[in-house]
């Protein structure tokens, strides 16, 4: 993700895995997300030792002070797209992506 081509005024980014297929996680064998950027790992989930979901809010970028910043999340959801995922509690007030948007 080249943080740089986001527009103006985005201060926030919501990274998600979805199983579009609708496998659960704990189904798929070495199933792994990691956010990297290149030299340092900030988010590792072993997803095939995750909970029976298909999606997980993994991470959460957000622009403080002209810096980017990692949260993880590690919310597990179903879902098999983000469009299918409710929001957790401590996200709201995002908007989430309409269909206009994909």
């Amino acid at each position: 993700i080249d943080l740089t081509t986001l527009p103006v005024g985005c201060t926030r980014l919501i990274i998600t895995i979805n199983s579009f297929s609708g496998q659960s996680f704990n189904q798929i064998k070495n199933a792994y997300c990691r956010l990297f950027d290149g030299t340092q790992e900030y988010v590792r989930y072993n997803l095939s030792e995750a909970e029976p979901y298909t999606g997980v809010y993994m991470a959460e970028l957000r622009l403080t002070g002209g810096t980017w910043g990692v949260v993880a999340l590690g919310v597990f959801k179903n879902g098999k797209t983000v469009r299918d995922m409710s929001l957790p509690a401590d996200l709201a007030g995002l908007t989430p992506p309409s269909a206009a948007s994909a």
